[in-house]
């Protein structure tokens, strides 16, 4: 195996850590408690307090500091972007004199394609944040247009814990979304060791895989979500 075959050997199998674990976070939280599911939960427990108080002012704080975080790492992304596009195509790029770099002809020298997969991976992240970002414009439309405190009093409890659940769903979304994006992040930096050499790679997406397994089903955050929860429904 030459030297570019054996490059995206490596970056294939990364790549296959990062599809394998999404799979496996999303099967696993359907039998076990993960940060998404408990973060789900306690996303329709707010709903069902939100429709039953008349004050709703905390309710907007939450969803505006939630708005800032998505569009935050929304535009991180951006400059993160643009900066790759500088180091590639920019004029005053030093690239092509490091690396004898051809502006015609850039896949062929392994450094280039190396910066534009970790490029490609901050785009994925990019249209999940601002994904993210709309949903959770959609969420806060949703709460503003939801049943009063005296519209609420006249349901009855099914139908509206059926409004907390679709509310809380559409949270749901934007925050899987948002859990893409950084995601996407954790194997951006992953990629990033390609640049010191393929086994760094490998080893460095094993790391982000374990990291993210570690604080998705094993965080003390997650324990203390799952304890509140406990506490919700001997309530």
């Amino acid at each position: 195996m030459n030297e570019f075959s054996f490059n995206m050997a490596a970056a294939a199998l990364v790549i296959g850590f990062w599809v394998f674990y999404t799979h496996f976070a999303r099967i696993r939280a359907k039998n076990s408690y993960s940060l998404s599911r408990a973060l789900h939960q306690e996303r329709i427990s707010w709903m069902l307090r939100m429709l039953k108080r008349d004050n709703r002012v905390a309710d907007t704080s939450v969803l505006r500091g939630l708005e800032h975080g998505v569009i935050f790492f929304a535009s991180s992304t951006l400059l993160v972007i643009g900066a790759l596009l500088t180091i590639l195509f920019g004029e005053s790029s030093e690239l092509s004199d490091l690396t004898g770099f051809d502006q015609n002809f850039w896949f062929s020298l392994p450094i280039e394609l190396k910066l534009m997969v970790i490029l490609l991976i901050f785009v994925y992240a990019f249209f999940q944040f601002t994904w993210s970002a709309r949903q959770y414009s959609f969420f806060s439309v949703l709460v503003g247009g939801a049943p009063t405190h005296s519209e609420v009093a006249e349901m009855d409890e099914a139908t509206v814990r059926g409004v907390a659940e679709s509310i809380g769903y559409v949270a749901d979304r934007a925050g899987h979304a948002f859990n893409y994006g950084l995601r996407a992040w954790y194997f951006a930096l992953a990629y990033s060791a390609w640049l010191v050499s393929p086994y760094a790679m490998v080893v460095s997406g094993l790391v982000v895989v374990a990291v993210l397994y570690r604080r998705e089903f094993r965080s003390r955050s997650l324990m203390a979500m799952v304890r509140l929860f406990e506490y919700d429904q001997k309530m």
